[in-house]
């Protein structure tokens, strides 16, 4: 691995969008901080069958 390479949060993602397949159903993924330097992490993620934004993100525990 890489030093320089960021390392990943692994968080639970729940598609909250009515009607949406995906709806209640959570799916666990690495997700990366797209904050600038020096700024709290922002880590952001979509749908992958509707397509709308993720706001239900939650870290995994060990």
């Amino acid at each position: 691995m890489n030093e320089d390479e960021p390392t990943p949060v692994i968080m639970t993602a729940t598609c909250r969008t009515p009607e949406c397949p995906m709806e209640g159903i959570g799916i666990v993924a690495p997700f990366y901080n797209n904050a600038p330097p020096g700024q709290p992490p922002i880590y952001q993620g979509h749908c992958a069958q509707c397509n709308q934004p993720v706001t239900d993100l939650v870290p995994v525990t060990p």
